[in-house]
């Protein structure tokens, strides 16, 4: 439905559009504020269905826009709205022509679209009436008179048509059971003599049992009075007798009935209407008047209500005019007598102040409408005066927050629920750009919106306020420049009397500057705390314990490190006072010591250095930071170093005398041998030299220990698995050691691969088995314990010298007396023994040593007197099982040869011991000192050298470079080195991986017979 709504109060017009809104699809709104304006809408080609208008306008009257729209004969239904309990107004409407009206009373605005609707319908039933056709019923039972009665009317009146039913009870069927049922005849026109029922009865069941207001005319064959007068009292309108020429009666007569029977329906209806717009003016609330202008001034019809607003009864109106109207303020006189006696001033709609009978002023709206006689003489004025008193004490309050709102430095909006803007103040148009004119009518989101907001924000925002409730909240927008800015806004929903929101008021603050302050803030707060996080990061991994006390001595703060010292100096956490450190009060270590900067201090086991530092605060000191170092492990370290050295230092010694030691030896024990083969030697001096000949090889075993010691020992390295060996040696010493003595292995996989010398380990285990036999002389247990370890980056080892890897670590674990502390450091130093004379050289456990030394491992010792001790062994664990050595058996038997050997050792005595030993297993021995000369003989003889026998380390040039020189030039002669001491890490490489065969001094003259013979045979 196509409305126009003309009203001038926006309040008024907003709360009817947004009812009507609430009907989908169903009306489509124009709004006009004046007269004026509603002619120039209706004037354009647009077609309104229903002109819906206030009865008063600033600019005239709404019932002149009816009379326009009437005289104009526009297809358009109106309803007029009235003030309230204005009745003649509205009665006034009626007659001129207005569909319907309402008031405006308590809610008004929920009926509005159903009077709306009805009123439209009226309107178009009106229309159809009108244009439509005169549609009557005939009820005829002779079907001549009815096809007679057919074609005259066909004729005469086509505009009347004419349905047939042959019987009373046909046409009962046919017509309504009540008035609410629509009737599609105009007329019933009923034969008096039917079948069945006769036309009298058929008329009480129309009209006493069914209500039905269908005009009635019955016509019968015989001029019967007394059944005319009979019908005629049950309700017939009219009378008809079939008589010669009726047939031309019968038109007129069927208008007439129409028509009569409408009149009386309007006239009752007007009646009805009168009485109840008469009810309506007695009970309004408004002053409903009636002034007669011409020929005597005097009020002709004042409504009750002038007693409640004036303080006047309507009668005092009717005694004296004069001294009523003298009542009007003197200042708005001139207003009021212009509407009385100036013809030429037209207005509609006057404000003036009135004096009550108690004395306070009261304002007053009046609408009227002035009449005019035929000479166009003003003769009277009908209107409607309103007590306007509190609207417009409330204008006033209005006008006053109005330039409150003005003036306030926050921007104020006002929206409808579409968040379409009706007003904003100035500080809108300041913090925006946008101008009243502007702003006024756009959606708010589209005028200064941006896509910056969080979409939770902006759903979270129309949510709230779509439920009543108020929002606050930040968001981002855009002025009209384009620029960006951030707005704090509260929004509140206003409701109207029945709860609906009709308007949105937002109030924004521009908080730009405060967010960027706080965004400065923030991030220099951030860092702020990035700094302090990472100065705590620094002083979290400083190795370092460090710790800040106030001047009370309170610990304020402390890194993981300074904690854990804490509770064990100072037994106190974090946060409480520290006033003792270890036994020493604080303040010893508030200043520099005598000597240095730092304070040492024991406690327990642990040894820690101390640092205090003030951190100065104006001119005073008030707080301190306190480092605290533990150097337990550093000393430990420090020892096990200076150890370390003392060894390699003892060991280096060793060497060297030993090496001096295996070349004596080697003479004494070849010569003792030589000797043996001397005929006819007697008994006695046999026993000489068997003697001779046994001490030599013990002194060379005692060499041998030595060597092992200072790691100077040639090894066969191999591939070798500890667990079958131990397990091979557990049972040997089984049948070993007494059986006081219990032996366990214990172990935590099945693969413990290493690179060793299996007699070299063979040794240790026998040296430490021997070691804790001794020092269990009633027995006890002896445990070997295999497991490994891994060792990774960054991860304290569990001696100082072992490297990052894979270890086999071996337990020696015995339950004997155990070792004194001050005994303990020396326990591998050579010929250091806590054993009585003759019961051992002090060389077992240095021998053990060197032995792992050697073999790249590490050794330590934990001892409790009267508990036991634990030999730990650390060897590098073999990832793979290549053998990375070789060995080979020495036979027993002498075998001899006739080929050429070439011997080089610098050692004249063992040059020449050597020499006869070989001369006197056959071969031809050829001597030089050293290397260089050997290379001279070579290139400068003739004869072929088979095979070239030198002593590893030589002045001038060594077994080692021999061996180069000889690959260099290809010379295809046999080497076997003869080594006591391989001294350098050059010499051990040329015989670990150039696969040089070497053996080793002391030998016996048997061992040099296989060795030699082996070489040259290719068999090692």
């Amino acid at each position: 439905m196509q409305v126009l709504y003309v009203e001038d109060n926006i309040l008024d017009s907003d709360l009817a559009a947004r009812e009507l809104t609430r009907q989908p699809g169903q009306f489509s709104l124009t709004t006009a504020r004046t007269i004026q304006e509603a002619r120039a809408i209706l004037q354009k080609a647009q077609q309104f269905d229903l002109v819906l208008v206030d009865l008063h306008l600033p600019d005239g009257n709404g019932l002149e826009l009816l009379t326009e729209i009437r005289g104009t004969e526009m297809p358009t239904a109106v309803v007029i709205l009235t003030s309230s309990g204005d009745e003649d107004s509205a009665v006034a409407a009626l007659k001129a022509g207005a569909n319907d009206y309402i008031i405006k009373r308590d809610n008004y605005i929920s009926r509005l679209p159903e009077v709306l609707t009805n009123a439209l319908a009226r309107f178009h039933a009106e229309i159809d009436r009108k244009n439509r056709p005169l549609r009557v019923l005939y009820v005829e039972h002779n079907s001549a008179d009815s096809q007679l009665a057919q074609i005259h009317l066909h004729r005469y009146a086509p505009h009347i048509l004419l349905d047939v039913l042959p019987s009373a009870a046909a046409a009962l069927q046919q017509l309504p059971l009540s008035p609410l049922e629509p009737c599609p005849w105009d007329v019933l026109l009923l034969d008096y003599r039917l079948p069945g029922l006769n036309a009298l009865d058929v008329l009480k069941i129309i009209h006493d049992e069914r209500f039905l207001d269908l005009p009635i005319i019955l016509i019968t064959g015989q001029g019967n009075e007394a059944v005319a007068t009979q019908a005629l009292r049950l309700g017939a309108v009219d009378y008809l007798v079939k008589q010669p020429g009726y047939l031309f009666q019968l038109p007129s007569a069927l208008e007439n009935a129409y028509h009569r029977a409408r009149l009386i329906h309007e006239q009752d209806a007007l009646r009805e209407s009168e009485a109840r717009f008469r009810r309506l003016a007695e009970n309004a609330q408004d002053i409903i008047f009636r002034f007669i202008v011409k020929p005597t001034a005097h009020f002709e019809y004042v409504s009750p209500s002038a007693l409640k607003i004036t303080g006047y009864a309507p009668k005092e109106f009717y005694a004296d005019y004069e001294s009523i109207v003298g009542k009007v303020h003197p200042e708005d006189w001139v207003i009021f007598s212009k509407t009385i006696i100036d013809d030429q001033v037209v207005q509609p709609v006057i404000t003036m102040r009135w004096q009550h009978r108690d004395g306070h002023t009261i304002w007053i709206e009046v609408h009227h409408t002035r009449i005019y006689d035929d000479n166009q003489q003003l003769v009277t004025i009908e209107g409607v005066a309103r007590d306007i008193t509190n609207r417009v004490l409330q204008n006033e309050k209005l006008k006053l927050q109005n330039a409150t709102l003005n003036a306030v430095a926050n921007a104020i909006v006002i929206t409808n629920v579409d968040a379409v803007i009706e007003w904003i103040n100035p500080a809108f148009t300041t913090l925006t750009g946008y101008s009243l004119e502007e702003a006024v009518g756009k959606e708010l989101g589209d005028l200064i919106g941006s896509n910056f907001n969080d979409l939770a924000v902006v759903t979270d925002m129309w949510r709230t306020i779509g439920e009543g409730k108020v929002w606050q909240g930040e968001v981002i927008n855009r002025r009209k420049d384009g620029s960006l800015y951030t707005e704090e806004q509260t929004i509140t929903p206003l409701k109207d009397d029945q709860n609906n929101i009709i308007q949105f008021i937002a109030i924004k603050q521009d908080i730009s500057a405060r967010k960027q302050n706080e965004k400065d803030r923030l991030q220099l707060l951030a860092e702020v705390r990035e700094q302090a996080e990472r100065v705590r990061q620094i002083i979290d991994t400083v190795p370092e314990g460090v710790l800040l006390l106030d001047e009370f001595g309170r610990v304020m703060l402390a890194n993981p490190v300074g904690e854990k010292d804490l509770a064990i100096l100072g037994g106190i956490q974090m946060g409480e006072t520290l006033t003792h450190i270890g036994e020493r009060p604080l303040a010893q270590f508030l200043t520099p010591p005598p000597r240095g900067q730092w304070h040492e201090l024991t406690a327990g086991s642990r040894t820690f250095k101390l640092i205090a530092r003030p951190i100065h605060h104006g001119l005073e000191s008030s707080r301190w930071v306190l480092v605290i170092n533990d150097i337990t492990q550093e000393r430990e370290t420090q020892r096990y170093q200076q150890a370390q050295e003392q060894l390699a230092t003892v060991g280096q010694l060793a060497a060297g005398i030993a090496h001096d030691f295996n070349n004596i030896m080697g003479v004494i024990s070849l010569y003792a041998q030589i000797l043996q083969e001397i005929p006819n030697l007697s008994a006695k001096h046999q026993r000489f030299l068997v003697t001779i000949y046994d001490q030599a090889r013990q002194a060379a075993d005692l060499i041998s220990q030595i060597l092992d010691f200072s790691r100077r020992s040639v090894m066969e390295l191999t591939s070798l698995d500890l667990l079958p060996f131990i397990k091979e040696n557990v049972k040997l010493l089984e049948r070993m050691l007494p059986e006081s003595i219990t032996v366990n292995l214990t172990f935590d996989q099945n693969r413990y691969q290493v690179n060793a010398d299996p007699t070299r380990v063979q040794q240790i285990l026998m040296n430490l088995a021997i070691n804790a036999r001794d020092a269990m002389p009633e027995g006890g247990t002896l445990t070997f314990a295999l497991s490994s370890i891994t060792v990774d980056h960054g991860q304290a080892p569990p001696l100082p010298d072992m490297g990052v890897g894979e270890w086999v670590r071996l337990n020696v674990s015995d339950t004997g007396t155990g070792i004194s502390p001050q005994h303990l450091p020396h326990m591998f130093e050579p010929f250091f023994t806590t054993k009585s004379p003759g019961k051992g050289t002090g060389l077992g456990l240095a021998q053990v040593y060197g032995i792992v030394k050697q073999h790249g491992g590490s050794l330590t010792v934990q001892s409790k007197e009267g508990v036991g001790s634990t030999f730990t062994l650390y060897l590098p664990l073999l990832m793979s099982q290549e053998v990375s050595g070789k060995s080979f058996t020495i036979t027993q038997n002498t075998p001899s040869g006739s080929e050429v050997i070439l011997l080089v050792e610098d050692n004249e005595a063992m040059r020449t011991t050597v020499h006869e030993a070989l001369s006197g297993l056959g071969y031809q021995v050829i001597t030089v000192t050293n290397g260089v000369e050997a290379m001279a003989y070579l290139t400068q003889t003739e004869t072929a050298v088979h095979l070239i026998l030198s002593d590893l380390i030589m002045p001038t040039m060594g077994g080692a470079e021999l061996f180069r020189a000889l690959r260099e030039q290809h010379h295809n002669a046999k080497i076997l080195i003869m080594t006591g001491y391989p001294l350098a890490t050059q010499e051990n490489h040329l015989l670990r991986t150039e696969k040089v065969d070497w053996i080793q001094k002391p030998f016996d003259i048997a061992s040099l017979a296989a060795k030699v013979r082996a070489v040259l045979d290719n068999q090692v």
